[in-house]
């Protein structure tokens, strides 16, 4: 007997949705919450879920969508998956100062800046400044859809979309953002990483023997100030620490590498 299932839908498909349902879920969310008394009741209920996980588990979280972790997981996959450092790259400068314009353009105090004093458990830093939108979430969803364009499968964007959403959660478990702020980073990350992801895939993410050492040194060198600077979660110090350390040795070991290998002729393709 012949079972007729109906049409198939690409592979592609979720990919193709995801492009513009993501964005688009984002800004209504922002926009519906922006200025509300929803925004700040969402944040009570999703702050009081803190201890429910502890703040251990949150700093980890919340640290992985730092830009500094981008510039160690360009490091640690340079030789294994090129066009995703490349990615990262093109992201790194394009990223940080899409956000600081849009920061600019919206003035919106953190939750402990606005909160009656002690109302809040406040983890990490104490940022001064706009919070609309949260550059952590930025982070996260840019890589998730950076992700999704260079392998686009289902589990793929099953998986990225869940970590970035758990690390934007995490901004308001910890309480430095409104979820407002994560809704709109969420999309403006979305669609940045969509972009740089299909400029990796181009002659963008073809990089010389030369361009491959000078974009390596920068990243070492800017792991290596990272590594420096103060460290404000101290639940997830080791992580911290111990990823940047595997990140230098990786970098290290492809920039030699790199660097004695023998200048071919002709154009060089690096696949993700």
């Amino acid at each position: 007997m012949t079972v007729h299932r109906g049409p198939q839908r690409p592979a592609t498909a979720p990919r193709h949705a995801a492009a513009w349902g993501v964005p688009l879920i984002g800004v209504a969310l922002a926009a519906a919450l922006h200025d509300t008394p929803a925004n700040e009741r969402a944040f009570r209920a999703i702050h009081a879920t803190q201890s429910t996980l502890g703040v251990g588990f949150w700093s980890h979280v919340t640290v992985v969508a730092s830009g500094y972790v981008g510039v160690c997981l360009a490091l640690l996959f340079s030789r294994a998956a090129p066009k995703l450092t490349a990615g990262l790259v093109l992201l790194g400068v394009a990223l940080t100062p899409m956000v600081g314009a849009t920061k600019d353009a919206f003035v919106v105090d953190r939750p402990a800046e606005v909160l009656p004093a002690g109302s809040i458990d406040l983890d990490g830093p104490q940022h001064d400044g706009n919070a609309f939108p949260s550059g952590h979430t930025a982070t996260a969803f840019a890589l998730a859809a950076l992700c999704v364009v260079l392998w686009p499968r289902r589990g793929v964007l099953v998986i990225a979309l869940a970590g970035a959403m758990l690390m934007g959660l995490s901004r308001v478990v910890l309480g430095q953002h409104w979820p407002a702020d994560i809704a709109a980073g969420a999309a403006l990350g979305w669609v940045l990483g969509w972009i740089c992801g299909h400029l990796a895939l181009g002659p963008l993410g073809h990089w010389g023997r030369m361009t491959r050492l000078a974009v390596g040194a920068l990243l070492m060198a800017v792991a290596v100030q990272s590594a420096l600077r103060p460290f404000e979660y101290p639940a997830a110090t080791v992580f911290w620490y111990g990823l940047h350390g595997l990140a230098l040795l990786a970098g290290i070991t492809a920039w030699v590498r790199e660097w004695r290998r023998p200048p071919q002729k002709g154009a060089e393709t690096a696949g993700a």
